[in-house]
């Protein structure tokens, strides 16, 4: 993929104290060098602590006078608010145009090392974060170059958003240019409606800003709008902001041993083209999983026993094609097409004169096997599901892409304009398919201690307390999804932005008088590390749950009748309505 020009970075004029990184709407220019680091005043957080009001302090003095009168214990004080920090708009951030103006933060501790196992949208999102705070890490990807593998299909951001601002990127839509017309600063492409149909292109749903008729300076808000994005695109931005060095190629782990001394990795190296290669040795302080749905950390860690792959009863396929004529492959729709049973989900994947995936098919007149078709411009992405047996998902996706856009056309040859003419204008290159899967939840224990047979080697067999307590899991590798909710990625970005703001309260110095850092606390590093994970995985559990279950239902729901429901509202809302309906009826 190119890169696209419908995104900028943040923090183009801040400075101490002062703009927030998300104030400006331009470009940065390539030779423009500037510091991102975490802001001095929320430390990273993106809040601070509320000061209480006259009315709160109000209150809770005649709380302590009652109390009194009473003979009763002093009640305590409210529980503190949070308001987002205004030295970087709750982004967390803050961007220097001279590395010699950055504020004090605390000191790193030395000798750490951070080991992010997957070079994914997760474990690059992660790097960065910690870049940000100045903690060593280091990427280890199997892949042997970024384009080995294109990941190349579409996201929907949707609570992944704050998590890019946390990141250093500008989700939100800023004002239209008053002499081009043209929306500056934007990130990925913006929809505006989303269409629900039957097979034969009866419309049983309608919304969005094209629909709700609401005026520009509402309808270009991003928390009014979703931003679909290229996956290969978001990662590659994320890894241009990445240190050179921080990434290394080629880099398949093979085990990893807890210890005393600190973790000790073992990776199989590839030698070129060979998928042979050496075996070295690596070190490290911290291990994150971020290798996907078949994690090789989650495997040593937990095992597939305790928790194996869950088929949800379909399968998926995909494609990216040049975007044929027709109003609903404009760039700002959203569509979707069912029967009761199968499913297609369409959205916009680039923009007109941004063509990527499909760039070497050249101009409007788009040239097939069959026959010439007419292009809008741009890319659609579209996704076809439906059930089928868990060995026949397996054996169709096994046959290639020729294969999956054959049954493609075979279930949807005859649905309405453009399903067929999108189908058959998609390249095989372009075509990929996959039974979906999920795991079942894991509860909190299971993931901080891991498995009985995993201890650490100078432990004995019954001392399980502190066992992988370096360990740790992100995205998919933790809580793998169907793709039905679009969360995978948003919830992988999340992940990323949570463990890294806990890792940096665990290895910053505390300050001592006149806030000169002092090298003294009042635990163990080991201690600092399994606390900071405990309160990530918490939060990361908790979070992640109802987007896994979500999910889950989502796969049955979307291939019956429920898909077809009639009304103006999102089929989640759909089957909501359905179960509250069975509910009520005696």
């Amino acid at each position: 993929f190119k890169r696209q020009r419908t995104y900028s970075p943040m923090g183009m004029t801040a400075g101490v104290g002062t703009d927030a990184l998300n104030s400006h709407n331009g470009h940065t220019a390539p030779d423009n060098k500037r510091v991102v680091l975490v802001c001095p005043k929320c430390r990273g957080e993106s809040k601070i602590r509320a000061p209480r009001s006259k009315k709160e302090k109000h209150r809770h003095r005649l709380a302590i006078e009652s109390s009194k009168a009473a003979g009763l214990p002093e009640p305590p004080p409210p529980p503190p608010r949070c308001q987002p920090c205004k030295t970087c708009s709750g982004t967390g951030l803050c961007s220097y145009d001279d590395p010699l103006s950055t504020p004090t933060l605390p000191l790193i501790e030395s000798d750490i090392e951070v080991a992010i196992i997957g070079g994914g949208i997760g474990g690059f999102a992660l790097a960065l974060a910690l870049q940000h705070r100045r903690i060593p890490c280091t990427v280890y990807e199997r892949d042997s170059s970024f384009d080995e593998r294109s990941q190349g299909y579409g996201l929907t951001m949707q609570q992944g958003a704050k998590a890019l601002k946390a990141l250093g990127f500008h989700l939100v839509p800023s004002s239209r240019d008053g002499e081009s017309g043209e929306d500056v600063g934007r990130f990925g492409i913006h929809s505006k409606r989303h269409v629900v149909h039957t097979s034969d292109g009866t419309v049983v749903g309608e919304w969005g800003m094209k629909v709700w008729g609401r005026p520009d300076t509402k309808a270009d808000q991003a928390s009014r709008q979703n931003a679909h994005v290229p996956r290969q695109e978001l990662r590659r931005m994320l890894m241009e902001k990445i240190q050179p060095g921080t990434i290394q190629w080629g880099h398949a782990l093979v085990h990893y041993q807890d210890s005393k001394d600190g973790l000790q990795l073992k990776f199989q190296k590839r030698d070129g083209e060979s998928s042979e290669g050496s075996v070295i040795e690596k070190t490290a302080t911290v291990l994150i999983g971020a290798d996907g749905i078949r994690s090789a950390v989650r495997r040593q860690k937990i095992g597939d026993e305790e928790s194996p792959l869950s088929y949800l009863g379909c399968i998926v396929i995909l494609g990216i094609s040049t975007s044929p004529v027709s109003n609903l492959t404009d760039g700002e729709t959203v569509f979707q097409t069912a029967d009761g049973t199968t499913r297609l989900y369409a959205m916009p994947f680039s923009s007109v004169g941004e063509e990527t995936a499909t760039a070497s098919l050249g101009g409007k007149n788009v040239t097939t096997k069959e026959e010439p078709y007419e292009s809008n411009g741009g890319e659609t992405m579209w996704q076809l599901s439906f059930p089928m047996k868990e060995e026949d998902a397996i054996k169709l996706s096994q046959l290639g892409s020729s294969a999956l856009k054959s049954e493609a056309l075979a279930r949807c040859g005859s649905w309405h304009h453009p399903i067929p003419t999108l189908l058959k204008m998609t390249p095989e290159t372009l075509i990929s398919g996959y039974p979906v899967y999920d795991r079942e939840l894991l509860s909190p224990d299971l993931l901080r201690s891991g498995t009985q047979s995993e201890l650490r080697s100078d432990s004995k067999k019954d001392d399980t307390s502190e066992r992988d307590s370096s360990v740790t899991l992100i995205g998919d590798a933790a809580h793998p999804m169907s793709p039905f909710k679009g969360q995978g990625a948003n919830q992988a970005l999340l992940d990323a932005v949570g463990l890294a703001r806990v890792l940096y309260k665990a290895f910053s110095l505390p300050a001592g008088k006149k806030g000169k850092e002092i090298n003294v606390q009042n635990s163990t590093r080991a201690e600092r590390i399994q606390n900071s994970l405990l309160a990530y995985e918490k939060d990361m559990l908790e979070r992640s749950a109802t987007k896994v279950e979500a999910s889950a239902r989502a796969a049955k729901f979307l291939h019956s009748d429920i898909a077809i429901t009639k009304g103006n509202f999102p089929r989640g809302t759909a089957a909501a309505n359905e179960e509250l309906s069975s509910e009520a009826a005696p």
